[in-house]
């Protein structure tokens, strides 16, 4: 995830993941980049909570980055 990303409140900080945990968040803003194992976790950066990174994350028109995988 890229420095200056939007990122939703902590809230309830008991569940968040460890790169969430350690990312630098200031005010909602990401302080600095933060390199990310799969879609989910730079969704878990953002949102803050559980997420299927696969279909959340989006192409410009709205396709989700799913259709990238190589299906076996």
């Amino acid at each position: 995830m890229l420095k200056g990303s939007l990122c939703a409140p902590d809230g309830d900080t008991s569940h968040l993941n460890e790169t969430r945990r350690l990312a630098h968040i200031v005010d909602n803003i990401l302080q600095e980049d933060v390199i990310c194992t799969s879609p989910s976790t730079a969704g878990f950066v953002i949102i803050g909570n559980q997420n299927n990174g696969w279909m959340e994350w989006k192409t410009r028109d709205g396709k989700p980055l799913d259709i990238f995988r190589t299906k076996k």
